[in-house]
Order: C-alpha cells, then sequence, then structure tokens
C-alpha cells in the first residue's frame, strides 16, 4: 500500500468513527477518555468561557489557558471543522513521526559506520542497510495509522491528538537539528500535560549529537531555551486568565495531587481509593516520584550514547506511570517501536506481552460492563486488567532494553563463544569449588579452650537456631537451604594428627575423610551455590559451632580414652587385640561418636542430608557424566591417567552392561543422556555410592559382605549429646551409610518430591516450618499423609529400587575417580553397586520398623514462663538431664514460653529467663559455683518475688494486655524445709499472693505436706502438687509429664496500670496464634473482676481461617461458644462479674482453630496452618503497681520487704530506677 494510500484509508476511517451514531460512547470510554483529555469535559470549560465564568473555579476543566482559548475560537466560529481538524491533526502526527523516524534511522546508520571498527566479523551481518531503515519509517507509519489504540483516540477527539502532534513535532525538530522548534513544542506538550518535561533530556543530547560542536554549550542552550519557552507560555497563559494564576492548581495540580479517582488504565486510581487518608501525602510523593524523576538519570547514564531509545523508552515509561494515562498514549509510544525492529530478534517476551495486550483489551470493556451495568463484579475486576496490561508494558520495556544490551554485545564480541580454543558449554556448575580447610568463620570451632555447647543435640534445639537463621537472614527457602549447606555444613572433618600442635596459623583439623568427596561434588557439582547467610551477623559462636556440627557429617574414629566409661562391654569382648592404626599412636575407637545428627521422636537423623535434599528440589537438575567429567572443577582433582580411562567409557559412547531391575544385566549404549539427578546425589544414591567405592573393592559384589546402617545409640536419652557407634569390624571404618543417614535419606527424597509443590502454594513458606511439620504428629497441613511416624507406607511410594540403582552405579562411578587411585571399570561398578541396593533395599524395611511410633494425635504443651528450683539431690548433670527435658516437652524453642534455673540454696540465677535451650545451656556451662547442696525457699521465694516485680514493670513499659502465666517448679523429692523458713516462706507467699497474679507454683516432693500448708488463705487454683518415690531423673520426668506438661495452664489477660502522676497507661492487642486441634486457654484472674461492673473481652480474627471461642466461669460445665469467621469479631460482656468482693471466679476463655487456609506468614507465626487473633479487654480493674497510698499499700510492703531481702542487688534498684523514669 503506497504512503498516500495509507493516510487516505486511515483518514476516512477515523472521520467515519467521529461521524458515527456511537460517537458518544467511544468518547466516554474511560480507556479513551480522562479528567485532563475529556471532550465533554474541553466543552464545559468553553461554555463557562464564553459566559465569562472561570473554568478554573471548579473541578471539572483541567486543561491549559492556551488550549482553552484555542478550542473557543473553532467552537465559536468553525464548529463544523472539529471532525476534519482531529482528523488532520493525527494524520499530521503519523507523518511527522515517518519522518522522524527516517532521520532517527539516519542517526542510527552513522553512529553505526562510526562504531565499525569494533564490531567482529562474526556479527557484520547483524548490521543495519539502507532496504532495513526504510522498511522501519513505514512500519512506524502504519503503525500509528492503523493502531486501534491510535484510532480510537482520534475518534473520541480527546486531547490527547494534541499532545501526540506536539511531541512528535518536537522529535522531529530534534532529529532536524532544529533547536527552537525542539524546545517550544517540548515547552508546549509540557504545559499541557507535565510529564513530556522528560523528553527534554533526551531532547538535548539529539540536538547535541545533530549539530556538532560544543557538547555542554549545545547542552545550555537547549536548556534555556526551553526554560525561556515554558516561561513564556505559563505568562501567557496567566495573561489569559486576566493575570491570575490560580489556572496553575488546576492543571499542574490536579496532575500531581490526583484528587479525581474515576478508573482509567492507570494504577493510581484504585491505590488512592484504598489509601488512608493520612498516608496520601507520601505515596502521592512516591508515585509521582516514580513517574517523573526515578528512572531518568540511571537511564541517560546507560543509554546516552543512543538518545533515541533513551526518548522512546522515557515516553513510553511516563505514559505507564502518569497519574491520568489514555489508550492514546500507549498508541504513540508504539508506534516508535517500529525503529528497532533490528531488537526483535533479541527480545524473548514478544509473544506474552502480545498475547496480554490482546486479552486485556478485550477484558477491560467487558469487566466494566460487568461492575458498572450488570452489578455481578467490583473495581477489583477492572483494576486487575489494567494492572496485568501496565505489567505488560513494562515487559515490553525492559525486554526492548535488555534485547539492545544483547545486540550491543554480540556486536562487539560476536555470538560464539570459545574456551582454551574449544567451543564452549553452558553449564550450570559453581566457579568456587569447595576446599577440605575449615573455613575462617568455622575456625573458633575447632580450637582448644573453645568448649561445645553442651545443649541437646535434639530437633527442637536445631530448629529454634534454623527459625533465628530464618527471620535474621529474610531469605526464601531455596536461598537459605543452600546457604546453610554453603556456610556451615562441611564433611568429613577429622583430627589430623594426634601429635600436631595448634598455633595461632595451624589448627590439626581439615576435611580429610571420606565423607568430604561426596560433599564437595554436591556442592561443586550439583549444588552450586552463594553464601548469602552471614552467619557471624545472627549467632554467637557457641550456636554457630553447634549447628555446624549439627550439619556437618563426620565420625570421631579414634580413640579417646573414655571407652571404659561409655561403651558398653559388648563391644569391649569382641574388640580383636589386632586393631588397625592410622600410626603407632592412633587406634580406631570401639565406639566412634557420629556428628552430623539429631534426636526426633521418630528415630536418629542427619539434618544435613534433609536440607541438601530440599535444596536440591528446588534447585532441580539433572547433570550428565560426560559434562562432569569435562568440567575444570572436577578434572582438577582428579589423576590424568584416571580420567582418560573415564572418558574412554563415557564420552566415547561405548557399550557397557546396565543392570535390570531384576539384576538381569541387559546392553545398552551409554551416551549424553546417562545423567544423575542432585536429589539422589544429596540424599540415598550419594550414600550408597560411597558404600560402593569404600566397601566394594575390599568385599566385592556380594550384597551379604557390604555393610549397611549402623548399630548406635545415645549418651543419653533425656540429654543427648554424643551419639555412639558399635562398627561390626574395629580393623576397618564401615559407617558409610549409617542409620541416621539413611533415615534422613528417606525423609529427604519424600520432602523432596513434595516441598516444590508446596512453595508454589505459599511463597513465605520457611524450612523450620516443614521440618517441625514433617517431624510431628499431625503432619505437613498442605497434605497431612506426609509425616515422619508415616515414613514406612511412603518409603514403598517414593523410592523405586530400579532408579536408585541406576543414579547409584552413575555417581559411585564418578565418586571412585575423586577417591581411589586405581580406576574401576563401569561394568565391575555396577556389579558392586547392584549389591549395595540389594543390600540397602533388604536393610530399610527393618530399620523403618524399628525405629517406627504410630502417630499420636496430643495436645499442645502450655505457653509458661518456667522457673525450676532444686534441692541437694541433683547435681549438675541430674540437673542439666531434668532442664533438657522439660525445655524439650514444653517446647520453649518454639513458643513464646521462658525457662529459667534458680540456685535453691541462695536464690540466685544459675540461669536466667532464656527463650530458647541453647541460651539456657550457656548459662549453665558458665556456672562455676557449687550446685545446691539443700533448698532455701525463703530465698526463692525472694527472687520469685522480685522476678514479678521485674516482669511486671516490663509488660507495663511494654504496654501489655496478655502473656503466659509464670510456673515456678520446687523439685525437693528428700529435704524439707525448718519451721523457721516455713514461717518466712508463708509471710512472702502470702505477700506475693496480693500482689502478683497468674503465678502458679508446682513442687515435686516425697513428702508433700509441708508444701501443702504454705499457701492455705489464698486459693486462687494455682498451686499443684506432684509425688513422687525417689529421687531419680527418670521418676520424676514421669511425674511432671503426667500432672505439669500435660496439664492446662492458661496464658493470662491482666488490667493495667493505675493512672499514676496523670499518666495513663494504656494496653495494646494482645496476638496470638493457634493450631487446629491445639486449643489456646487463657485466664482473667479475679483481682481483676472485683469491683467492676462490666467488661469486656474482643476477639478479632486475623484471617487465616475460623475460630471458635468460649468462655466459662469457674469450674463451669457450660460454654458460651461462638465461632468467629475470618476478619470477625466476637465480644464477650461479663456484668457484674463478682457478686461479692469475697466470692469471685476467674474467667476462662478458649480458642481453638476449626478450619485454615494455610495462610500465616507472620514472623511468629510457628507453622502456616495457624490462625491468627487478635485479644483486647476494658473494664478490668487496674494494678496499683505505682498508685496512691491508698490503693498500693501491699505493693509498697513488697516493695520494701524485697529490698530488705535482697538490699546487695544491683539489679533490683535498677529496675526501680527504670520504673521511676516510666513514671516520669
Amino acid at each position: 500500500m503506497g504512503v498516500i494510500l495509507k493516510y487516505v484509508v486511515a483518514g476516512l476511517l477515523r472521520y467515519w468513527l467521529i461521524n458515527l451514531d456511537y460517537w458518544q460512547t467511544i468518547a466516554n470510554r474511560v480507556e479513551i477518555a480522562t479528567p485532563l483529555n475529556s471532550w465533554k469535559r474541553l466543552i464545559e470549560g468553553v461554555y463557562l468561557y464564553d459566559h465569562n465564568i472561570n473554568p478554573y473555579e471548579g473541578d471539572s476543566f483541567h486543561e491549559s489557558p492556551i488550549m482553552l482559548v484555542f478550542f473557543y475560537y473553532i467552537m465559536k466560529h468553525v464548529p463544523f471543522i472539529l471532525p476534519v481538524l482531529f482528523t488532520l491533526l493525527d494524520l499530521l502526527t503519523a507523518h511527522l513521526l515517518y519522518k522522524t523516524s527516517k532521520a532517527f534511522i539516519r542517526i542510527l546508520k552513522e553512529s553505526q559506520e562510526k562504531q565499525l571498527a569494533e564490531v567482529a566479523d562474526e556479527s557484520k551481518p547483524m548490521l543495519l542497510d539502507d532496504a532495513q531503515l526504510k522498511e522501519s519509517a513505514e512500519y512506524v507509519l502504519s503503525v500509528y495509522l492503523f493502531n486501534p489504540y491510535s484510532v480510537l483516540n482520534c475518534a473520541g477527539m480527546t486531547t490527547t491528538v494534541i499532545q501526540n502532534l506536539l511531541v512528535a513535532t518536537a522529535l522531529w525538530g530534534a532529529s532536524s537539528g532544529q533547536r527552537i522548534v525542539a524546545c517550544v513544542f517540548i515547552a508546549l506538550a509540557t504545559h499541557q500535560a507535565l510529564y513530556p518535561v522528560l523528553l527534554i533530556v533526551p531532547v538535548a543530547l539529539i540536538l547535541a549529537e545533530v549539530n556538532k560542536g560544543c557538547t555542554k554549550c549545545s547542552y545550555i542552550r537547549t536548556l534555556l531555551v526551553f526554560v525561556l519557552s515554558w516561561g513564556f507560555l505559563i505568562y501567557l497563559s496567566a495573561y489569559i486568565m486576566d493575570g491570575s494564576y490560580k489556572y496553575v492548581y488546576n492543571t499542574y495540580g490536579f496532575i500531581l495531587t490526583v484528587p479525581d479517582l474515576k478508573p482509567n488504565i492507570g494504577l493510581f486510581w484504585y491505590f488512592f481509593t484504598e489509601m488512608f487518608e493520612h498516608f496520601r501525602v507520601l505515596f502521592v510523593c512516591a508515585f509521582q516520584i516514580n513517574a517523573l524523576a526515578l528512572y531518568v538519570v540511571p537511564l541517560t547514564l546507560r543509554f546516552k550514547k543512543d538518545p533515541i531509545l533513551l526518548a522512546t523508552v522515557l515516553i513510553a515509561l511516563s505514559s505507564i506511570f502518569r497519574s491520568y494515562p489514555c489508550v492514546g498514549d500507549v498508541g504513540f509510544y508504539l508506534a516508535l517501536l517500529p525503529m528497532w525492529k533490528h531488537l526483535f530478534t533479541f527480545m524473548q517476551q514478544k509473544f506474552i506481552v502480545g498475547c496480554t495486550f490482546i486479552i486485556t483489551s478485550a477484558l477491560g470493556p467487558t469487566v466494566w460492563h460487568l461492575w458498572i451495568y450488570s452489578g455481578s463484579a467490583n473495581a477489583n475486576f477492572f483494576f486487575g486488567v489494567t494492572l496485568s496490561f501496565a505489567t505488560a508494558q513494562i515487559f515490553l520495556i525492559t525486554d526492548l532494553l535488555f534485547a539492545y544490551i544483547k545486540r550491543e554485545f554480540t556486536l562487539k564480541h560476536g555470538s560464539s563463544r570459545q574456551v582454551d580454543g574449544k567451543p564452549a558449554k553452558l553449564m550450570d556448575l559453581v566457579t568456587c569449588a569447595t576446599v577440605p580447610g575449615i573455613p575462617s568463620h568455622l575456625r573458633d570451632c575447632y580450637r582448644s579452650g573453645v568448649p561445645d555447647l553442651p545443649a541437646p543435640r535434639r530437633l527442637d534445639v536445631f530448629l529454634s537456631l534454623l527459625k533465628k537463621l530464618e527471620l535474621q537472614s529474610q531469605l526464601d527457602m531455596r536461598l537459605l537451604s543452600s546457604g546453610l549447606l554453603r556456610s556451615l555444613r562441611l564433611d568429613g572433618i577429622e583430627q589430623s594428627s594426634v601429635n600436631a600442635i595448634e598455633t595461632e596459623f595451624l589448627l590439626p583439623f581439615r576435611a580429610s575423610s571420606f565423607q568430604f568427596n561426596k560433599f564437595k561434588i554436591l556442592m561443586d557439582i550439583f549444588l552450586p551455590s552463594q553464601n548469602l547467610v552471614q552467619v557471624d551477623e545472627i549467632l554467637p559462636i557457641a550456636e554457630k559451632c553447634l549447628m555446624h556440627k549439627m550439619l556437618s557429617s563426620t565420625v570421631r574414629q579414634w580413640e579417646r580414652g573414655d571407652e571404659n566409661l561409655v561403651c558398653p562391654l559388648s563391644a569391649q569382648l569382641g574388640q580383636n587385640n589386632n586393631m588397625d592404626t592410622q600410626s603407632n599412636s592412633r587406634v580406631i575407637s570401639r565406639c566412634p561418636i557420629e556428628d552430623g545428627v539429631i534426636q526426633t521422636q521418630w528415630g536418629t537423623i542427619s539434618p544435613g542430608t534433609v536440607i541438601a535434599a530440599v535444596a536440591a528440589s528446588l534447585e532441580s537438575q539433572r547433570v550428565s557424566v560426560t559434562d562432569i567429567l569435562n568440567a575444570n572443577i572436577f578434572m582438577e582433582d582428579v589423576a590424568e591417567p584416571l580420567m582418560v580411562s573415564a572418558k574412554q567409557e563415557w564420552v566415547d559412547d561405548i557399550e557397557t552392561l546396565i543392570p535390570a531391575v531384576n539384576n538381569t544385566p541387559i546392553l545398552r549404549r551409554q551416551s549424553d543422556v546417562a545423567d544423575i539427578g542432585n536429589v539422589w546425589v544429596a540424599t540415598l544414591a550419594g550414600d550408597l555410592a560411597e558404600v560402593v567405592v569404600n566397601q566394594g573393592p575390599r568385599v566385592g559384589s556380594i550384597a551379604q559382605n557390604m555393610v549397611i546402617g549402623s548399630n548406635n545409640r545415645w549418651n543419653d536419652t533425656l540429654l543427648p549429646r554424643d551419639h555412639y557407634l558399635f562398627p561390626q569390624n574395629l580393623t576397618v571404618a564401615d559407617w558409610q551409610f549409617t542409620d541416621a543417614e539413611i533415615l534422613a535419606g528417606i525423609d529427604g527424597l519424600i520432602l523432596a518430591h513434595h516441598v516444590p509443590k508446596w512453595v508454589e502454594q505459599r511463597r513465605s513458606l520457611r524450612l523450620s516450618q516443614v521440618l517441625d511439620m514433617y517431624y510431628s504428629n499431625e503432619g505437613v497441613s498442605f497434605d497431612p499423609s506426609i509425616k515422619a511416624c508415616n515414613r514406612q507406607n511412603l518409603f514403598s511410594d517414593i523410592v523405586n529400587k530400579g532408579d536408585l540403582l541406576v543414579e547409584t552405579s552413575r555417581f559411585a562411578h564418578v565418586l571412585s575417580l575423586r577417591q581411589i587411585t586405581v580406576y574401576v571399570p563401569v561394568e565391575e561398578m555396577e556389579r558392586m553397586a547392584v549389591a549395595a541396593v540389594n543390600a540397602f533395599m533388604d536393610y530399610a524395611p527393618t530399620l523403618l520398623r524399628r525405629v517406627h511410633k504410630a502417630c499420636e494425635m496430643l495436645g499442645g504443651a502450655p505457653v509458661v514462663d518456667l522457673i525450676v528450683a532444686t534441692d541437694g539431690s541433683w547435681k549438675g548433670y541430674d540437673v542439666e538431664q531434668f532442664m533438657s527435658w522439660i525445655g524439650g516437652s514444653l517446647e520453649t524453642n518454639m513458643q513464646r514460653g521462658s525457662i529459667s534455673l534458680l540456685h535453691g540454696n541462695t536464690g540466685t540465677w544459675i540461669a536466667p529467663p532464656s527463650y530458647n535451650l541453647t541460651t539456657m545451656f550457656s548459662y549453665i556451662k558458665n556456672f562455676t559455683d557449687e550446685w545446691p547442696n539443700r533448698l532455701n525457699l525463703p530465698t526463692v521465694m525472694s527472687t520469685i518475688l522480685q522476678y514479678s516485680l521485674n516482669k511486671s514493670v516490663a509488660e507495663i513499659a511494654n504496654n501489655a494486655s496478655g502473656g503466659p502465666s509464670t510456673v515456678v517448679l520446687i523439685v525437693s523429692p528428700s529435704d524439707r524445709p525448718s519451721a523457721p523458713e516455713m514461717d518466712r516462706t508463708r509471710e512472702l507467699m502470702a505477700l506475693l499472693r496480693t500482689s502478683y497474679f497468674d503465678v502458679y507454683f508446682s513442687y515435686v516432693a516425697e513428702d508433700l505436706s509441708d508444701f501443702q500448708n504454705i499457701n492455705n488463705e489464698y486459693l486462687d487454683y494455682s498451686e499443684l502438687f506432684i509425688s513422687t518415690t525417689s529421687t531419680s531423673v527418670q521418676d520424676i520426668v514421669a511425674a511432671v509429664d503426667t500432672f505439669l506438661v500435660k496439664s492446662d495452664i492458661p496464658q493470662r489477660l491482666m488490667g493495667p496500670q493505675c493512672p499514676f502522676n496523670n499518666t495513663v497507661f494504656n494496653q495494646v492487642e494482645f496476638e496470638d496464634f493457634v493450631l487446629p486441634n491445639r486449643p489456646m486457654l487463657y485466664r482473667i484472674h479475679p483481682f481483676y473482676l472485683r469491683l467492676q461492673d462490666l467488661i469486656r473481652v474482643q476477639f478479632r480474627n486475623d484471617g487465616q481461617g475460623q475460630l471458635l471461642v468460649c468462655m466459662w466461669r469457674g469450674a463451669e460445665a457450660s460454654h458460651n461458644c461462638q465461632t468467629i469467621e475470618q476478619r470477625g469479631i466476637h465480644m464477650f460482656n461479663l456484668t457484674k462479674p463478682c457478686p461479692s468482693p469475697d466470692f469471685c471466679l476467674p474467667a476462662y476463655f478458649t480458642v481453638t482453630a476449626t478450619s485454615t487456609d494455610n495462610l500465616c506468614a507472620n514472623n511468629d507465626c510457628r507453622l502456616p496452618h495457624q490462625v491468627g487473633y487478635y485479644m483486647s479487654h476494658a473494664g478490668l480493674r487496674c494494678l496499683p503497681l505505682q498508685g496512691n497510698a491508698n490503693t498500693s499499700e501491699p505493693f509498697l510492703k513488697l516493695i520494701i520487704t524485697s529490698i530488705y531481702i535482697k538490699k546487695e542487688n544491683r539489679e533490683f534498684f535498677k529496675i526501680l530506677r527504670d520504673a521511676k523514669e516510666l513514671d516520669k
């Protein structure tokens, strides 16, 4: 079609649409008309101006005064030419763009010729030729003339037609070197719509390039002409309006402040409709900075050598992010894209963007009709379409920029790549190799004088440290899991020599055992990653080293000297006299210690293996054997003769025997399809390959001779610190595949099969949550059948013997090249792999049956602040055992409660309140005084009083309205207090009961008579008496578990501090979370209910599921229950809660999750299927801790008594000073 014919057809089409009966519908469409460019508003402004009414006094007209006068004269004298005028103006815009594109392409060609010397020979066919240049200009013309966006914009007679003409004229003037034309028309466009001001930057660059000469002088002249032109237009507009500048607010001010929120195709209207008014200014500024200033500087710095592209991109960005965009803006910049037709081959999102443009253009009018006319949709539908439309435009612009950079790079460097003169192959292999030396951030873990943290190596301890890393690193599960392996795991660490001397520069430890070889290949080849976890900034040294040793698989195999104490007699009797030694002084221990393992309810596991499986599943890949053999990072550690032999078998495509599942060998060709999955390497196949490589050459391919699994036990089930192995053969290591590694490998495969799907459903899912759910009775919330107690059934579904055999055989061959010095042919390696897999498949079911523990639906542990004090029955290790057990049973690491340990004799803190067991055991490790030799109840009680005061002051400072109750556990199985101590204890108990509430006392003793007589006056359901028959830790653990851990101890809701010195102490809502089948219990103590007329307790559902809340008084059997839907609220009213001051029952509340949406993403959410809620209350009696003399007499007694008893305690006086400051 000739150029003239295009103009004629496009002009007739526009004129016809303007004269259609449906023209009014087109002109009023929200996609076409906005408050700025609407023809309807323009007519209204002209009408007001014609009747001597200032159109800027109202809120309907927002065009510039120049446009107002221009259309006033046309409509006054020749209104009939308006359809022809708009058509001709749009055709003129198309013609100017056509001329501009020709000039721009000429500039591009000149720039290309200047850089010809830098173009690679193979890239010269990519250079632009004359035919392409001519073709691009014609495409620009056609796209503008026949683009539906441009056509409808003209048919709607919007003032955007004129704005497009002004911008096109400015671009034409710049391409032609006419500075005055370019600057004047940019000023006109800016005066009309403000956002074209961005174009002064690329226009200045273009003029400097076209006109040659002094570049800086050109910039200054361009800026000066623009500023003078814009200033003149502002003055002229004021002159038109009789010298008034009030029009500025209704033009520029209207654009910037966005007061009219009528829907359009932009992003402002919906956002500011939902915006709270006090945030409006902040976000208006943010949005306008994004539209006017954010991109100019970075894009100019990067694309200053191609100002034409810069102009195109800035026009597009301003069209997307302006406050009142329309399709006319989009159609204008789309017409410029054909100039960059040579970049289209480098763009990757063309199809997606094109489809999105078509779909959103069709959906927009559809959902608008459903929303406005049918009433079957809402604003969210239309905004969703406009948001998708904006996203597609952003994809288009970024794709164009990336395409430009790719082409620029390809022109300079060519399209082929070579490494060492050979064609390069793209491999996803890390270039930073894993080395056997101890990393600098882990060296403190192996220096003498840095004792291990004596915390139990148990799942709850591991999860507490993992959660701390998650919350403070703010990494998602994919980055965190791989980062943990890179920063904290290093397998195979052992002491290099018993006689090695440690110095400042020499550490006698390195990763030299067989486990390191598999770990190195895993991290270098199959899990390439970066260390993004800044461990030193998150964990203290003791916790970091504990985490490292729980993640790193190794066996401390050499004799330690404690074997006669810790090794069973059977191991000693079975020991051979001729023990294998590495040197004359090194002997293999008859019970080596396995590191890198933790205790769970369903067997001991290796957490490093489980995390590696999760990391591999989230970065799933299969790497061909030939790619591994050709990788420099692998070849540098393998002897050249071994590499030659391996490549002959694998790379040269020879025939090999591949065993079938039924052990019948079949012939198959070996080629690049022989690949290995990283999930298999991280789990079962990796460990089985270690068995093949380490045991196969010694025992041959006989399954019965291969050792799979291990005989093992923990040093202590209550305080698991050392995991002992009892090898079958003391002359050689046979722990290549221990029970812990087998269970972890199975668990890892199970989780790897599901985790990617779960992460897709809930992006905020954390690694600690996955492990916490899997190793629980309830299972993973996304699929409750996935849990460790169902491991036996899942094993048969997940582990396929044939796949395991193939993966093991291939990886064993790769591992053997790195670990042994003699080449093992593929055929022989496969026979040994068959034996290892058969041995594993025979042993695994037996192991799973042995560690199996049926799933039990148990309630949750109470959330409490626990304080433990003991008598002289136990010494250090007994106390540590008990504290380890009760901390795990109360789930202290995973809940909001704390745990602490008091010295039963002196009343000092052995371990102050801690929120995880690692902190508590750090205190215990640093405790150097003697352990209690008796129980001194008055000193313990005085410390409890002081603790209660400190806790109350802290809660007042934090405006707390609820929290855990305090539980004081007195363990005194054998000691009995004296009569004077009992009298003093009764006095202190009476003082505490009248001053602090929700403090529970639990006594464990053989004779409870004395303890039952401590509190005879204040009966508030807060005493628990536990009888025991002996002083053994196991007996007391059983009793405490039954009567304390499994009891219902409610959290507390408490009243505020009474007003003091005209200061009112407000309280904030108490936020909590509840799991399905684990109701949360709360209590309001009778003190807060007395003397009150009306008490309101409100529960507000945070929206992650449905709740059932219940209330009752005392021991009432009937409960007042109410279901609260998502985002719902329910309030309980207690009118006259206490019939008399002497008789008042506590009020109890329970919250139960009846359904969950797996949406809990709060940092305080332990698991994703928790349901969050808020509690608030009003009317509770205030706490007169700092009140007047009439209300605070018991509290003053308490303070004086506390000072008398603990006058030497400076911390107490610090608390009082803090309280005084709080009063101020």
